[in-house]
């Protein structure tokens, strides 16, 4: 596995690596990003033996980005408006941020949160954009890594992350007409002695 570690890495590159993936073409990168067509090609060299990845291939007669220089520019979309505005010391505009997040949802969460989201995404940030995707067991492997800004579940967050409660649900127990109740209150014996429906909501988990 190529291993790079970041006090190895030259930040002057962030500008033409996200140039040459957006236009794959090393000409028009270099002059989006004011270097020379020789300067460009070192660069993508050194970028290249940087990612251990080719970042872009030969198609014809331009280039096709890799799987890896795909992730690249997704990740760089996200991160520039950011760095920008670290530099020039702008506070947050929701109203202004053209920035993508990337969001991971239980079924759950989709249906009680995103439509909300959404309707205050288009009112307050309009031109934002919000990638979703469903939950997955290694949603918080993938916020830790950088490759989601957010992961909203009822699973326990790793100590690493930062989490906040959202929300507070009750569990409820629904029982079939047929089942005869002698009163309101369910006892733990009556539950166990009842058939049960069980619903698979990860793979090898019931709720």
């Amino acid at each position: 596995m190529h291993e790079v570690h970041l006090r190895n890495l030259d930040l002057n590159l962030l500008i033409p690596l996200h140039a040459l993936l957006e236009e794959r073409h090393v000409t028009r990168a270099a002059k989006r990003s004011f270097l020379s067509q020789p300067a460009m090609s070192r660069a993508l060299e050194r970028l290249r033996e940087m990612f251990g990845d080719p970042l872009l291939v030969r198609s014809g007669r331009g280039y096709e980005r890799t799987v890896r220089g795909e992730r690249v520019l997704r990740a760089l979309d996200a991160l520039m408006p950011r760095l920008e505005g670290i530099v020039r010391g702008e506070e947050f505009d929701p109203a202004r941020s053209q920035e993508r997040f990337r969001v991971a949802l239980t079924d759950h969460a989709s249906t009680t949160l995103l439509p909300s989201l959404v309707a205050r995404l288009r009112k307050s940030a309009a031109h934002m954009k919000l990638e979703v995707s469903t939950w997955r067991t290694e949603a918080y492997e993938d916020v830790a890594a950088g490759r989601l800004d957010i992961a909203l579940s009822a699973e326990e967050v790793p100590p690493a992350l930062e989490s906040e409660v959202i929300l507070d649900l009750d569990f409820v127990c629904l029982v079939g007409s047929a089942q005869r109740m002698r009163s309101r209150r369910l006892t733990l014996q009556q539950y166990l002695q009842f058939p049960h429906a069980l619903v698979e909501t990860l793979a090898g988990q019931q709720r």
